[in-house]
């Protein structure tokens, strides 16, 4: 057998060569990948430059409404100037007329009372009753307008001293309707000392003010820590842990449909021919307690006295 030949490129299975113009169809055109990136970059440019001019409006917008706030700031605190004045003049200046009312209609009775009828006594008794509770409401009005304005200085103290201290100031009409007063609260409880006092003078006076007839007031003040979880209210944090005093009595008591409205500026449940008062003690209450960043709360049966819990955060905020 002769000599297998050798197969040459051109014969037998053939060969195959790569497509140019495909491989240059599959790559992409680096001028129209620049040109895109270009328009893509312009497009971001774009959108910058607008953001940049809403920044530039709401940059505007805000110096307008802080300027507004400033402005609204200084008329708040010339009204509150004002204010101010209006309380300490209703407080001083009117007060002295009310005074010489009160001391001309004494001397009228002492002076003349062999020639008064006795309608004519019954009159100028009532001018007087009615001069009085002219003048304490001007004073209180007068307190529930400072409650905010007066700093706000906090103090870490015994509650018992205050009480007993406020407890004397009363001694007159605790003797006279024969009260007993319990005292069982806390060592310590952060307060505005002279805030504090008043809202435990409110509390007594009106548990010895709403006692029932031929029955020895009762008052027990107690005290406890509690959670915030366990207290209510929107002003009360779950986190934070509060001092509750508690003023229970076994007076008159109240519906207890009316345990808000009691709270209200001259809300008065009875006439003020049966019990004095002004109506605001309770407002001055409930607006010292909200400053300390407390809250009180009531809760009454009618005939079986009533209870006032009030809660002092113990760490300041």
């Amino acid at each position: 057998m002769g000599a297998r030949k050798k197969d040459r490129p051109g014969k037998g299975k053939p060969v195959k060569r790569p497509n140019r113009a495909i491989e240059r169809k599959g790559k992409a055109d680096p001028a129209a990948e620049l040109e895109i990136a270009n328009r893509e970059l312009a497009l971001q440019n774009k959108d910058k430059e607008m953001r940049a001019q809403e920044l530039f409006l709401a940059n505007i917008e805000l110096s307008y409404q802080n300027a507004q706030r400033e402005k609204r700031a200084a008329e708040l605190a010339e009204a509150i100037k004002d204010l101010e004045a209006f309380a300490y003049i209703s407080s001083h200046h009117l007060q002295e007329p009310l005074r010489k009312i009160r001391s001309f209609v004494d001397q009228i009775i002492r002076r003349d009372a062999s020639n008064l009828s006795e309608k004519g006594r019954h009159d100028l008794g009532r001018i007087d009753v009615a001069s009085a509770r002219i003048s304490q409401l001007i004073q209180d009005v007068y307190t529930y307008s400072r409650i905010n304005v007066e700093e706000a200085v906090f103090e870490r103290l015994n509650p018992h001293t205050l009480i007993t201290t406020v407890i004397d100031e009363l001694s007159g009409i605790i003797d006279q309707k024969k009260a007993t007063i319990e005292i069982d609260v806390p060592n310590e409880v952060r307060v505005i000392p002279m805030q504090f006092r008043q809202v435990i003078h409110q509390l007594l006076d009106n548990a010895l003010k709403f006692s029932r007839p031929e029955v020895p007031p009762r008052i027990i003040l107690s005290g406890k820590t509690v959670c915030g979880e366990g207290a209510p209210g929107r002003l009360i944090s779950g986190l934070e842990s509060y001092c509750c005093i508690e003023v229970a009595d076994n007076g008159i008591g109240f519906d207890q449909q009316f345990n808000e409205a009691i709270f209200r500026m001259f809300e008065k449940l009875h006439p003020v021919e049966n019990y004095r008062g002004t109506g605001i003690g309770l407002a001055i209450v409930r607006k010292i307690m909200n400053r300390h960043g407390g809250l009180v709360e009531a809760a009454s049966i009618p005939g079986a006295g009533a209870t006032f819990r009030l809660y002092f955060p113990e760490r300041q905020k």
